[in-house]
């Protein structure tokens, strides 16, 4: 139920074929069926105007461009992203008039180009044209001409104010077929079309309308897809294009059927709009963040399933190829074999190992691995010290093949794995004496939770060493969206943070390293070896696995190597006295051992889930 009465939700969009789940909607009584009151307001200034509609309170939601709607929000405006509409690109065509001495995109340079408007899509795609083709905008190579509509800049060809512009190939190809216009190229967007948005007031008072008009639009947008012919017939009719550019179009064309929104798209957007020199990084409020260019609660997916496997690394998939080159798919295994694959972490086997030494690890234990991966860890743990080993990781197939090897090396008698997030599963209190975890807190944004809880899973004088990200020095605006984005890591805090955090949490004695020269050392070296590697990589795990990992660990040794992040182990001991003079102190070499980049989103089993 809402608190505040609204005759109806203000929803602007351009005329064109893209909005036809709009109309129709309102025609077929599909937002009346959800009890939302829609009215349509056609903006043929394209998006451009729809940001300044946002701002100044004449329109309520907005169906936009992509790249317009992200700049915009990056730069400041309170209008948030709810869902994709269209997650096809848009193709852009780029035209001059018929007797035009412009040829080809080449001849652009240091011409002048109509836009609608400052920040339109016409606009920052010419922006986008002029970074493919290496052009400076700043020294002349575009110039703009704000020539406010697709009439507008008919007329500015025309008239010679502006030498071309730029606007949806299909909507102006009867331009192209009666001689007004002629086309001399595309671009095309490398990110979906068309996302809603809303000013953030409407959403905090009519939330329930916003999503109930969500629901009806995603109903629309279907049975419009599944038209065929009849959809078909009334574009033609409604936007003037003959029945076969009505049917490319209609074949091209991909609405979205649940509204999800991806970051993985949001970063491409923002990125390609730095490259281009509309947005700056370095001008951003101190204060953003991805998640801030979206509603959490409207957008019914903030991360699709192909970025979680790209945050994952591939790690199931890409052990599965390690094992089909040895020629080890099937049959007994032994952890000294794998060992080199199955450490998701700097340093391997040496780490795990000091590690256990120093906790004084004997048999019987029970020791909790958190954020287990794929199993190696825990195995190496139990060969070693035949200590009971109980790994809990999000990612079902991680968990799956971790338990597989597990019985092919003969210790599924110490080791279970189960899947679950580690903030919501319930383990029973006071069930283990230690619990370990290497580069996987970084993923969890809730750091006072997740020890609180931790520390009700150890017995009485309960132990534990973890290693992962620290803050060495306030991050960037660059640095925030790569570790929000790229590593997905929300939150690192500082040491003094971290001490703060675990002894709020009810532990004492907490003792902190920093590891930070050698971490950065090792994963410099680590993408120096990728790139050596290459063919070998791409050999095995093919060129889309290899180039994700190739970005991935590029930007960790980025983030590194500008010396505002670093490494931490945290230990953290029963009494002081057990600590002695002795110190922790390890003579590591490197190695081929890899971040454990686990997405820690998505929906949580609040029971432990055990793979056997």
């Amino acid at each position: 139920m809402e608190f505040f009465k609204r005759d109806k939700l203000i929803v602007g969009g351009v005329p064109e074929h893209f909005n036809s789940p709009w109309h129709l909607a309102m025609s077929n009584g599909i937002f009346q069926k959800y009890n939302v009151d829609v009215e349509f307001k056609s903006v043929p200034e394209g998006s451009g105007k729809m940001v300044a509609g946002l701002k100044d309170k004449s329109l309520d939601v907005a169906i936009i461009l992509t790249e317009a709607i992200v700049n915009d929000i990056a730069s400041g405006s309170s209008s948030r992203l709810i869902a994709t509409y269209v997650e096809s690109p848009l193709t852009w065509g780029i035209f001059v008039k018929p007797d035009s001495s412009i040829q080809s995109i080449a001849d652009l340079k240091g011409k002048t180009i109509g836009i609608s408007r400052i920040g339109s899509g016409s606009h920052l795609m010419s922006y986008v044209l002029a970074d493919q083709q290496e052009w400076k905008v700043d020294d002349g190579d575009l110039k703009f001409e704000i020539l406010n509509n697709i009439t507008g800049l008919k007329e500015g060809i025309r008239d010679g104010k502006c030498d071309a512009f730029m606007w949806e190939q299909f909507m102006t190809k009867p331009y192209v077929d009666s001689g007004e216009l002629r086309k001399i190229g595309v671009i095309v967007t490398p990110w979906p079309c068309f996302m809603i948005a809303v000013r953030e007031e409407i959403l905090k008072r009519h939330f329930n309308s916003i999503r109930k008009m969500l629901l009806a639009i995603q109903e629309s947008a279907r049975n419009f897809q599944n038209g065929g012919q009849s959809s078909i017939d009334y574009i033609s009719t409604k936007f003037n294009l003959k029945p076969e550019d009505a049917k490319e179009w209609f074949s091209q064309v991909r609405f979205s059927q649940d509204g999800s929104v991806s970051r993985r798209v949001l970063v491409k957007t923002m990125d390609t709009l730095s490259r281009a020199h509309i947005l700056n990084y370095n001008n951003l409020s101190k204060d953003f963040s991805f998640s801030s260019l979206y509603d959490r609660r409207a957008v019914m997916h903030s991360v699709d399933m192909e970025e979680i496997q790209t945050i994952q690394l591939h790690y199931a998939q890409r052990m599965r190829n390690e094992l089909k080159d040895m020629g080890k798919e099937s049959g007994s295994l032994t952890e000294d074999e794998i060992k080199h694959l199955d450490q998701l972490h700097y340093f391997g086997e040496e780490v795990v190992m000091a590690a256990a030494n120093f906790l004084k690890l004997n048999p019987g234990k029970r020791v909790l691995d958190v954020g287990s991966g794929l199993g190696g860890p825990a195995r190496l743990l139990a060969e070693k010290f035949q200590v009971q080993v109980d790994g809990v990781d999000i990612e079902r197939d991680r968990c799956e093949l971790a338990m597989d090897i597990t019985k092919r090396c003969n210790l599924d008698n110490l080791c279970r794995f189960f899947v679950g997030d580690i903030n919501t599963v319930q383990i029973p209190a006071q069930n283990y004496h230690h619990f370990v975890s290497w580069l996987v807190f970084l993923h969890i944004q809730d750091k006072i939770r997740l020890f609180s809880n931790l520390y009700e899973k150890l017995l009485p004088n309960g132990t534990f060493i973890i290693e992962d990200f620290v803050k060495l020095a306030p991050f960037s605006e660059e640095e925030k969206i790569d570790l929000e984005v790229a590593v997905a890591c929300p939150y690192v805090p500082g040491f003094t943070e971290y001490q703060k955090v675990i002894e709020a949490a009810g532990f004492v004695d907490v003792i902190t390293e920093d590891i930070s020269s050698s971490w950065s050392e090792h994963v410099h070296e680590r993408l120096k070896e990728m790139e050596t590697n290459r063919n070998r990589n791409v050999r095995i795990h093919g060129e889309k696995i290899t180039e994700g990992l190739h970005y991935f660990y590029t930007i960790i040794d980025k983030l590194f190597q500008g010396g505002n992040l670093g490494g931490i182990r945290i230990i953290v001991l029963s009494s002081l006295s057990i600590l002695g003079n002795s110190s922790f102190e390890l003579s590591l070499s490197r190695g081929d051992n890899e971040d454990g980049a686990i997405s820690l989103r998505g929906s949580s089993n609040h029971v432990l889930d055990e793979i056997s």
